[in-house]
Parts: structure tokens; C-alpha cells; sequence
């Protein structure tokens, strides 16, 4: 083994928290306000399915008491059945009886989440943005994101308005990850650049765990997740939008290539991750 005493500079690796540590406090503020936007981002949109969570339905034939069954049963014809909207998942596949006759709602908003990211990988691809407004598009973007989840709850009696909303979000958040990344290449160097590169995955994961914590204990209250999250996801955007950075490395070629292999990256998640049967 290498002794460090033997190590070049380009060979020590400080680690991942110490290279923080060691950050500039304007380079370590962007750096968590990148780490934070690139977490609370991914973990709204692919929670989309927690909050399409099945409902609590119970079945009767008329004769027996009623049982709790499948949406299957419900929809058999063989059963009457109700939504319990009291003590079931207050998703909105609850609130708004996406099931048996309605569930061609569910797979409407589905489909819609899923072009959203569609539109966002074609975003990216063909209307590159310049180096010199990344940082501000991805303000933006995230301005963008917080709004239409907040506007989810103005128009929460209206399922249209919330999946038309659903695209925006998604078209939002594949741009948001996409642009990050790039940002990292482009404005930072070194133990740091290399360490963000890990760290935004990290808190992806974290923040991934923490949703589904969340969700549980909120029992899928779509209303209420989506109420933080828009205010966190507007909040966080307008902060990152006025903070000074002064950095400006603006590396458009390796952005280029970064930009070609996360493409390929997020439109394979999307395909696994959001279309449901």
C-alpha cells in the first residue's frame, strides 16, 4: 500500500465531508443548496406512485358483513363496494375514487407524469441552455416545480388541472437533476467537484428513505406533502437564484458529454421507475 508520504496531490482524496469542510463558505452554501434541490426534487416525483397508493375498500354481497378487499374484487361486479376515506391512504387515488370505472383517470394523470419527463429529456437534448444562465435556469426550474405544486392545492377539487400540473413538474425535475450535474462539472474543481458528484446521490437515496418514512406516518396525505414540498422546493429555488457564486468555469464540452450520458441515464429511470400497469 502507498504510503502518503509517497502520494502525489493529484492521488490524496480528502473525503467527502472534509472536502466540504475544506470549501470556500460560498462554495460550501451552493454545494448544500445543490445537494438539497437535487434530493427534495427526485424525491417528489418518484414518490408520484405513494401518493396514487390504493385505496382502503371494503366489499359486501349483501348478506355478509363488509371485508376489506382488492380493487380487483371491488371491480368484479360480484360485490357493492365503498371507499373508506376516513381511516384509508388520503391519496388521490382516495379522494377522487381513481378505481374500477374512474381508473382511466389514474392512468391519464400516470401517462402525463411520465411524458413530463419525456418533455424534459427532449428539453435538454436539443435546446441546450448556455453556461452563463445554469445557475439561474436551475432556480427557476425549481421555482417553477415549488409553484405547480402549490397550485395542486388551489385546484385541488380539479383532477385535470393537478395532472396538467404533473407534467410541468416532471418536465421540471428532469431539468433541474440534468442541469445539476452539469453545473457541478462546470463550476467546481478538484476533491470538491469529484465529492458533489457523490454527495448528490447520497442525499437522493436519503431523501428517498426519508419520503417514504414520511408518507407513512402522514398516511399518504397527498395535500399536506405536497404543501412542504412546494414551499420548500419555491423557498429553496429563489435562495439559490440571489446567492452569490463567483465561479465560473464554464467547461461546455465535458458538459456536453455529461449532458448525453445522464440523458440516457434518467430516460431509462423514468421507464422503470414511472410507468405503472
Amino acid at each position: 500500500m502507498t504510503d502518503d508520504i509517497h502520494q502525489t496531490p493529484e492521488e490524496k482524496h480528502v473525503g467527502l465531508i472534509d472536502s466540504l469542510k475544506l470549501a470556500s463558505p460560498n462554495d460550501r452554501k451552493a454545494s448544500y443548496m445543490l445537494i438539497f434541490l437535487f434530493s427534495a426534487s427526485a424525491s417528489i416525483m418518484l414518490g408520484v406512485p405513494i401518493m396514487f397508493k390504493e385505496p382502503l375498500i371494503y366489499c359486501s354481497d349483501g348478506t355478509n358483513p363488509p371485508f376489506v378487499c382488492s380493487e380487483i374484487e371491488a371491480c368484479s361486479n360480484d360485490f357493492n363496494y365503498y371507499i373508506d376515506k376516513v381511516n384509508g391512504p388520503k391519496s388521490f387515488t382516495t379522494d377522487f375514487e381513481l378505481i374500477c370505472e374512474n381508473s382511466s383517470q389514474k392512468r391519464f394523470a400516470l401517462t402525463m407524469n411520465f411524458l413530463g419527463f419525456f418533455a424534459g429529456c427532449f428539453m435538454i437534448t436539443f435546446f441546450v441552455i448556455s453556461p452563463a444562465i445554469r445557475k439561474k435556469m436551475i432556480s427557476f426550474y425549481s421555482v417553477i416545480y415549488g409553484v405547480s405544486l402549490l397550485l395542486m392545492l388551489f385546484f385541488s377539487e380539479s383532477l385535470f388541472i393537478i395532472t396538467m400540473l404533473l407534467f410541468v413538474s416532471s418536465f421540471c425535475f428532469v431539468c433541474i437533476n440534468a442541469y445539476i450535474y452539469v453545473f457541478i462539472t462546470e463550476n467546481f474543481i478538484g476533491d470538491l467537484a469529484s465529492s458533489l458528484m457523490i454527495l448528490v446521490n447520497i442525499g437522493w437515496a436519503v431523501s428517498g428513505i426519508t419520503f417514504a418514512i414520511f408518507a407513512f406516518f402522514v398516511n399518504s396525505n397527498w395535500k399536506f406533502f405536497l404543501g412542504l414540498a412546494g414551499i420548500l422546493m419555491t423557498s429553496g429555488g429563489v435562495y439559490f437564484w440571489v446567492m452569490l457564486f463567483p465561479k465560473n468555469y464554464g467547461n461546455t464540452q465535458s458538459s456536453q458529454v455529461n449532458f448525453n450520458f445522464y440523458i440516457i441515464f434518467i430516460f431509462i429511470k423514468c421507464l422503470m421507475e414511472n410507468i405503472i400497469p
